[in-house]
């Protein structure tokens, strides 16, 4: 996977492009991808690849998506995320 093209397909396999976002504390170092599912739930993107992980973290900064040092400032990105996919899902009974 060694340009921009297979990262974005790899992750949209996971989940549209602005639904990710990364996670980078002293701890977690160079980052973890996070991504809404389609059921509204965070998931991790796991993989046992680091330089594939690392790359999709460069290709998700490129795109200027967030990255948090503070898993409570995630937290909250993470409902307004889910509050904003949450119209536009079918059957939602929220006001579009």
């Amino acid at each position: 996977m060694s340009n921009a093209t297979d990262i974005k397909s790899y992750l949209l396999q996971h989940a549209p492009l602005d639904h990710f976002w990364v996670l980078a504390t002293e701890n977690v170092q160079p980052g973890l991808v996070h991504f809404l599912g389609p059921d509204g739930m965070s998931y991790v993107l796991m993989d046992d690849d680091d330089e594939r992980v690392e790359k999709c973290i460069e290709f998700l900064q490129s795109m200027n998506s967030p990255a948090f040092a503070d898993v409570n400032e995630m937290d909250s990105y993470i409902e307004e995320l889910r509050s904003k996919a949450r119209r536009f899902m079918p059957g939602s009974t929220a006001e579009h």
